[in-house]
């Protein structure tokens, strides 16, 4: 595995650690102030939008835990 790889895994790892805390200003930290969030059928979601969301979320006792696999392959094709 090379470091960049190890770098993502872990980037991952911290993604769902600090979302699991309830530590919305660390997600904040992980991504950049141009990071734009696609879901169908919505609008794009901002990192401020991301960020105010997930706020309100957090006033209602919201709780997200999560676990993902990541997968390497060769590509689309």
């Amino acid at each position: 595995m090379t470091a960049d790889e190890q770098q993502l895994r872990q980037i991952v790892a911290d993604w769902a650690a600090a979302t699991a805390a309830g530590d919305i200003d660390r997600v904040l930290g992980l991504m950049t102030e141009d990071a734009v969030f696609l879901t169908p059928g919505n609008a794009a979601m901002t990192k401020a939008d991301f960020a105010k969301a997930s706020k309100a979320q957090a006033q209602l006792g919201t709780r997200i835990e999560s676990r993902s696999e990541i997968k390497e392959g060769s590509g689309i094709g």
